[in-house]
């Protein structure tokens, strides 16, 4: 087998949009702008012995790629939208205090109108900004 299959990870939750999910049922819409054209800031922080080593340095990574993505401003989640995310779905897969987590924190921008590649069709067909999209998914890697 080339990979070591962690059968913990089968009924792990994620969190999509502030939703608790199983892993079969977390989904994005085909209209997201992270999934048609890639437009996505994520990083991948560990759990050691129920911290998040460097959680603030990974967070400003984001911070920093949404900035440079041209979505700061009000689609700018601050640090707490992602902690609080992040502990909600930690607590739901009962894995605080543990290590040998990795926790995959992505941010897209929201869902388009259309596949257009310009970042004005990031709406909602109103007209009005389509909510931005927080996506954190846990799983157990080694230990």
């Amino acid at each position: 087998m080339a990979y070591k299959i962690d059968d913990r990870n089968k009924e792990i939750f994620a969190i999509v949009d502030n939703e608790i999910v199983p892993r079969e049922k977390a989904v994005i819409p085909v209209w997201d702008s992270g999934f048609l054209h890639g437009k996505q800031i994520w990083s991948s922080p560990r759990l050691i012995n129920g911290k998040i080593f460097r959680l603030l340095d990974h967070l400003e990574k984001i911070r920093h790629g949404i900035i440079a993505m041209g979505f700061g401003g009000k689609r700018l989640p601050e640090n707490e939208v992602f902690i609080d995310a992040i502990r909600k779905v930690l607590v739901t897969n009962k894995m605080q205090g543990a290590s040998g987590v990795h926790i995959r924190i992505i941010y897209t921008p929201g869902s388009q109108v259309t596949a257009s590649m310009n970042k004005k069709a990031i709406v909602n067909f109103d007209g009005t900004p389509s909510p931005y999209r927080i996506i954190v998914i846990p799983e157990w890697r080694g230990e």
